[in-house]
């Protein structure tokens, strides 16, 4: 059975990941590489994707911060998330539903 909640989106605080990366001394490739290789499922171009503060599926949430070691929360973005109401309308992030 697949589990529906992992593919909900969420926004990650891209700076914040690109710090860590950053401070662990991996390239976006080599942070894929090395989530690969502890079976962590997160490809270059959804490291991009999160750097640059577009939503990710909460599984690369989870997947990112078994990763890095660190609690989900985080790495949530603090700032707005976009709404899905009106173009330009945002509110505060959601909780994840599952650690937050």
């Amino acid at each position: 059975m697949h589990d529906k909640t992992k593919d909900r989106q969420i926004f990650i605080d891209g700076a914040r990941l690109k710090r860590l990366r950053r401070e662990h001394g991996l390239s976006q490739e080599a942070l894929a590489d090395a989530c690969e290789r502890q079976h962590l499922r997160i490809s270059i171009a959804t490291i991009k994707r999160a750097e640059t503060n577009k939503p990710v599926t909460l599984r690369t949430l989870h997947n990112l911060a078994e990763f890095f070691g660190i609690p989900r929360r985080i790495v949530i973005a603090q700032r707005a998330v976009r709404s899905g109401r009106r173009a330009g309308t945002f509110t505060e992030p959601p909780e994840c539903g599952c650690c937050c």
